[in-house]
């Protein structure tokens, strides 16, 4: 394997770690704001150190609306089906659902002709999406809420989605202007939900450790992880890259126990193991997948 394709691996099991945990310090941060708010900080943050890093203007008639539109489905769509998802039916459904994203997108590369489908990416997708589904059930009964569940599956189709737009239109710009640009867009689409949902911003409950939430939120969450995904899609493709979204329930069983004191049974333990082998079997001799996308310009 390649040291470029390696790195790529790495980078995206770092982002699936992250985003893991994304989901306990957002937790944290609703007792004191709406997870619309949670956004325009988190992307204001982002935004911020965008600039910082590559101050550079950059704008191109042909290419901005096809950023907007891959910055509403890799961030606003994504962020507020999902919330809207959890407010319909239970989490761990949604967390279930959402991480149908890899065989998402493993379905619209076989429709769309770019990938063939070989009997490992089948065999490994659904060994992990079993284990994805021992772990949230984690020993209970899982029940159906037909409206927040279709929410729930439209979230996963729209990261994939995002994920098609990174691989066509990703080698265009330069890597963390793209991000820059999808975060920025973002940030606006956001604000204009937080001004419908009216709700005020409650600062006086605000502290020390809900700064240090914002800044994990931003500078990780959204900042670094958007500048590594789309570089990981750009060199591994969709389908190897979504794989890696397998990790996120793991990382967040984990600090749900060790953090929020939550119980893990014997069924979850051999959900993680289950998951594990089911991405390794995905990944296995993976040399030069065919769904890469052309190099920055």
């Amino acid at each position: 394997m390649e040291k470029k394709i390696l790195f790529a691996h790495i980078l995206a099991i770092l982002c699936g770690l992250i985003w893991g945990s994304t989901f306990i310090v957002s937790k944290e941060l609703t007792g004191f704001m709406s997870p619309i708010q949670i956004m325009c900080f988190r992307l204001l943050l982002a935004s911020i150190i965008f600039w910082l890093v590559r101050p550079v203007w950059s704008f191109d008639k042909r290419l901005e609306p096809i950023i907007f539109i891959m910055s509403l489905f890799g961030c606003t769509f994504y962020f507020y089906l999902e919330t809207t998802a959890l407010t319909l039916t239970y989490s761990s459904n949604v967390s279930i659902l959402t991480s149908t994203t890899a065989l998402m997108s493993l379905i619209l590369m076989w429709v769309l002709k770019k990938e063939k489908v070989r009997k490992k990416h089948i065999i490994g997708f659904v060994m992990a999406f079993l284990g994805i589904v021992m772990i949230i059930s984690n020993g209970v009964a899982l029940h159906l809420e037909p409206l927040g569940d279709c929410l729930a599956l439209i979230t996963a189709l729209s990261w994939a989605i995002y994920g098609l737009f990174i691989l066509k239109y990703g080698g265009k710009l330069d890597t963390v202007i793209l991000a820059r640009k999808l975060v920025v867009y973002s940030f606006f689409t956001f604000m204009v939900l937080a001004a419908i949902e009216g709700r005020p911003l409650d600062v006086e409950k605000f502290s020390f450790s809900g700064i240090g939430g914002i800044l994990f939120l931003g500078l990780l969450g959204s900042c670094f992880c958007e500048i590594v995904w789309v570089h990981c899609v750009k060199t591994l493709g969709v389908i190897t890259s979504n794989v890696y979204h397998y990790l996120m329930p793991i990382v967040t069983l984990i600090l749900a126990a060790v953090i929020l004191h939550e119980n893990i049974t014997l069924l979850a333990v051999f959900g993680v193991a289950l998951t594990v082998l089911g991405m390794t079997i995905s990944n296995f001799e993976w040399k030069k997948p065919s769904d890469t996308a052309v190099p920055d310009e």
